[in-house]
């Protein structure tokens, strides 16, 4: 034990942790009786977890338990990889875990407080192994790579302190020891995972992964099936099409350049050309995050309103949204970088393109049973004059037949308010007032834009406002919703 604790304030040196609680009665719980759990087996994990609890005056999981036989204050999922091979553990089970189950008389007064450590700001998609080597994300880790990781990101970690798991309530049944193990250790892993989703957002390989599964749908091959009938060179055109068709909505997120672009980019922009970014409510919407789909409606005056929305969630650690954004802006290089922040782009009108339509419907319903984040703007298009215009129902209307088409987890609506003392594009604006004409986007505005900056901003403010349950409000407005077959 002495050499752990050495070896433990070795690492602790390379750390600086910040504390997160999934809820505000957290800290009131860490003065019980609890044991943590954390979500894999790591010495760098543990050593974060130790320091911050001793930073907040916390129980340590270093701290021996005077309960016997349960020594530790802590247990931990899963093995680590080894180093060679053949070195593997093929143990499956935490050996405290099952110590824990086998003494329900001690354990069932026990609360288990679920605990992750995130270093660095999220996982990267790219094909780049320098990239993916050092960023939190949803691939297992080395043991050399939780090292090497603690060198690069060691001051940049999150510990985040999740909701406690009642084992009173998991000893209810009366479960053999072996039972209770596999029910704690399912329960735990899905807390682990929805709240990493939350966080890092879907679980994405590749982005060619996810057009190929998205282009190999029923309902894509259906259509085909249907226009090709037997013509295997037509169904081999249309497929191709499809893919194309894919390639063009999809967006292809980098953690790289998102961090670029919001940690150096937006941070010194909203920090010196406005006197500040202003949010409220966004406390509300970081509770629903791990069990909800959200889909942010901002209403849309600036093009800012894009970054203004992503950098405050991005800046709180919640997960990026996928933005639905307009086809004119994919334009050479800010279309790149949008579609890398997130961006999916989609046609102002395609109701005449059957495929299209098709291509983009399955993608948004595969965004949806994925529980990703989206923004969209129900307007339509931008204001700039600060007043809201009448909203575009045709965004909002796949939306709900998505939902539809899904019941696995809720969705629910944030109403997001954006404004600002100087709207951005208020001078292109000005000139259309006076009888100039309305230009097409174009990579030149970005300069023209860009010319406002050197004065200043003011303030910029988002409100996040009471969020909307999908289900609820359609059960409100037809209650027979989910047998009508009506696309309206």
């Amino acid at each position: 034990m002495a050499n752990i604790n050495i070896f433990n304030g070795f690492l602790k040196a390379f750390i600086r942790a910040e504390a997160e609680f999934e809820y505000d009665n957290i800290p009131e719980l860490l003065k019980g009786e609890f044991i943590f759990a954390l979500s894999n087996d790591s010495s760098t994990n543990l050593a974060a977890v130790d320091k911050i609890c001793k930073k907040m005056g916390f129980i340590r999981p270093s701290n021996r338990r005077a309960i016997s036989p349960i020594k530790r204050n802590y247990f931990q999922l899963r093995e680590p990889k080894q180093l060679l091979p053949w070195a593997r553990s093929k143990r499956k089970h935490s050996d405290d875990l099952y110590e824990i189950s086998r003494y329900p008389d001690i354990s069932k007064k026990l609360k288990i407080i679920p605990v992750d450590v995130y270093w660095g700001k999220g996982a990267e998609s790219q094909d780049n192994l320098m990239k993916k080597l050092f960023s939190e994300s949803w691939e297992g880790t080395s043991i050399i790579k939780r090292y090497l990781r603690l060198l690069i990101n060691g001051r940049q970690v999150k510990v985040r302190f999740l909701n406690t798991l009642e084992m009173e309530d998991i000893f209810e049944d009366r479960e053999s020891p072996e039972k209770i193990l596999l029910k704690t250790e399912r329960l735990l892993r899905g807390r682990f995972r929805k709240n990493k989703q939350a966080i890092l957002g879907l679980d994405v390989s590749h982005r060619r992964n996810w057009i190929k599964t998205l282009v190999n749908s029923k309902e894509i091959n259906k259509y085909i099936e249907s226009e090709a009938g037997s013509n295997k060179r037509k169904a081999m055109l249309l497929n191709r099409r499809a893919i194309k068709y894919a390639e063009e909505i999809c967006s292809d997120v980098s953690y790289t350049v998102v961090g670029s672009l919001y940690d150096a980019a937006l941070s010194w922009f909203w920090n010196n050309r406005y006197e500040e970014l202003k949010f409220i409510g966004l406390e509300k919407v970081k509770n629903l995050a791990v069990d909800n789909s959200l889909i942010f409606t901002p209403c849309h005056r600036s093009h800012v309103d894009y970054l203004a929305l992503s950098y405050i969630l991005y800046k709180n650690d919640l997960m990026l949204p996928q933005i639905a954004a307009g086809i004119n802006l994919n334009l050479p290089i800010l279309g790149r970088i949008l579609r890398n922040g997130g961006a999916f782009f989609m046609r102002r009108s395609f109701s005449e393109n059957r495929l299209y339509s098709i291509v983009f419907f399955e993608h948004l319903k595969k965004l949806l049973i994925r529980g990703n984040s989206i923004e969209f703007f129900p307007e339509g298009a931008r204001s700039r004059s600060g007043k809201l215009l009448p909203p575009r129902p045709g965004l909002l209307s796949m939306l709900i037949r998505s939902f539809k088409s899904r019941t696995e987890k809720p969705v629910k609506f944030i109403p997001v308010s954006i404004n600002y003392e100087k709207v951005l594009e208020g001078n292109s604006y000005l000139s259309e007032l006076m009888g100039g004409k309305k230009r097409k986007e174009r990579i030149s505005d970005i300069f023209r834009v860009a010319s406002d900056f050197s004065g200043f901003l003011g303030n910029a403010y988002l409100q996040f406002g009471d969020p909307i349950d999908l289900k609820d409000f359609l059960d409100a407005q037809n209650p027979d919703w989910e047998n009508n077959d009506s696309q309206n």
